[in-house]
């Protein structure tokens, strides 16, 4: 059966988006009728991206011998797109512990592929009794997907005492999802000594959807984050 004409195209568009025009041969039935496309959205676009869509369908009725028509009836509905965001896993190694001992914990950032974290940064927010963030000894690996240098751990931010915060600058896409993992090492004080209870370290990922001016501090505002948390007690 004829499926009707489709038309891609700019005009009245905002800039970035098309428009797709489909005109059914004949006046649609009760059945559903349905107009199925495929669109690709490019490489190395931020991750977290969300693509708006918009169908509308537009219909008259009554027309009249000189083509016009009596009523115009129009109905909408939106979906929204988003490209894959990243994933952050928080552990930590011993799940007990007495003062005077060093906890090891590890965070996990996942980069999906084809995808850009601009401005990214890792913050670790210390539960109470570890001390000032800045004492912590910490390390970042990156696995063998990575193909340009690992990320560096050196570039902190300004941060209140029992956060620590890394800028990694700007995460490129690449091909292939890639892993890099911290390990952030850190004593739980003798003096004074802290009570007794479950102690909660988070983690989190930070990034931008465009290149902006580098963060300073660890409370600089970011368009997307996400989070996980470790217990230890």
């Amino acid at each position: 059966a004829d499926e009707g004409d489709v038309v891609r195209t700019r005009m009245g568009c905002a800039i970035g988006t098309h428009k797709m025009t489909w005109t059914p041969p004949n006046a649609l039935t009760t059945a559903a009728q349905t107009a199925q496309y495929t669109v690709v959205i490019p490489a190395g676009v931020a991750a977290d991206t969300a693509y708006l869509n918009t169908a509308t369908v537009t219909a008259k009725s009554h027309p009249l011998a000189d083509g016009t028509s009596r009523d115009t009836y129009t109905k909408s509905a939106t979906a929204t797109v988003r490209t894959t965001e990243p994933r952050i896993v928080k552990d930590v190694v011993d799940l007990s512990m007495v003062p005077g001992e060093t906890a090891t914990w590890t965070i996990q950032v996942t980069v999906p592929k084809n995808v850009v974290l601009y401005n990214a940064v890792v913050t670790d927010t210390f539960p109470a009794g570890f001390g000032s963030a800045s004492d912590a000894v910490v390390s970042v690996s990156c696995d063998a997907a990575w193909t340009t240098a690992c990320v560096s751990t050196n570039d902190r931010l300004t941060s209140p005492a029992n956060v620590l915060a890394m800028s990694l600058g700007t995460i490129a896409a690449a091909p292939v999802d890639r892993v890099m993992t911290f390990t952030v090492k850190a004593k739980l004080q003798t003096s004074p000594i802290p009570a007794a209870g479950n102690r909660v370290n988070t983690a989190q990922l930070r990034w931008n959807s465009e290149e902006r001016t580098p963060p300073t501090s660890s409370t600089s505002p970011f368009d997307s984050s996400r989070n996980d948390a470790a217990t230890t007690t």
